[in-house]
């Protein structure tokens, strides 16, 4: 709704006046063009005729003031938006954080909490729990999307592959969207039993699982014996 103010005939018109309110109108309908893209409310303001007689129209000056106002504003939200959105996908793509669904520090179980039990199917649709863990299995989280993730996945295949286990040793989570986890899966399926999730999976919810990627080592109860976000955390050659 656009407020015009009001004219009383009569008075000396100032007509010089006029055409500057064109102006800021047209120079505020620029700055809504550039910064949303849709300026359809401001086509549709109907200038006053300048043959009207009336006094200096302040109120139509601070109409105008006062759009300019508010379009700078919601312009200085969404550029702060976008270089919000920016800095993350730069850290993700630069690798320098794990990925974190719902922001906040890396959590993971500490050694000696009981996981969870869980009972999922692998994409090679063998079933598989908690109690089905063998001692010292190593089980390994990883999300689509997430390039630290993808760097580990090879030398965490070479790893798993010499595990005196086989792939009953390893369990290897990928969650996210399950359309995207194929490449992955791919990988990982030869040297570990694989299965695919969303984030609120019965396994992610079992190792309340937000970071990725994360790395577990579990003793035959199904407590944590290590974890981490490196492959550190995994037992060495001797104490397989």
């Amino acid at each position: 709704m656009t407020i015009w103010p009001s004219f009383r005939p009569g008075h000396a018109k100032e007509d010089r006046y006029i055409p500057a309110i064109r102006a800021v109108y047209r120079e505020t309908a620029e700055v809504y063009r550039a910064s949303i893209g849709n300026v359809s409310a401001l086509n549709t303001v109907t200038w006053p005729d300048v043959n009207l007689p009336g006094e200096f129209p302040m109120g139509l000056l601070t109409a105008a003031v006062v759009i300019v106002g508010a379009l700078c504003v919601i312009d200085l939200l969404l550029t702060m938006g976008v270089i919000r959105r920016l800095r993350e996908h730069t850290e993700l793509l630069a690798g320098t954080t794990q990925r974190v669904v719902g922001g906040g520090p890396v959590q993971l179980l500490e050694e000696g909490t009981q996981v969870a039990d869980f009972a999922a199917t692998t994409t090679d649709d063998e079933p598989i729990s908690r109690e089905m863990l063998p001692a010292m299995t190593v089980v390994a989280f990883f999300s689509p999307g997430c390039k630290p993730c993808g760097a580990m996945i090879p030398a965490f295949t070479e790893y798993a592959a010499t595990l005196p286990g086989g792939r009953a040793q390893v369990m290897a989570v990928v969650v996210g969207d399950v359309r995207q986890a194929g490449e992955y899966a791919g990988l990982l399926t030869p040297v570990a039993r694989v299965v695919t999730e969303n984030f609120e999976g019965q396994i992610s919810e079992a190792f309340k699982s937000r970071t990725y990627p994360a790395l577990y080592v579990l003793d035959g109860a199904g407590k944590v014996v290590s974890s981490g976000t490196d492959m550190t955390v995994l037992p060495k050659p001797s104490m397989r």
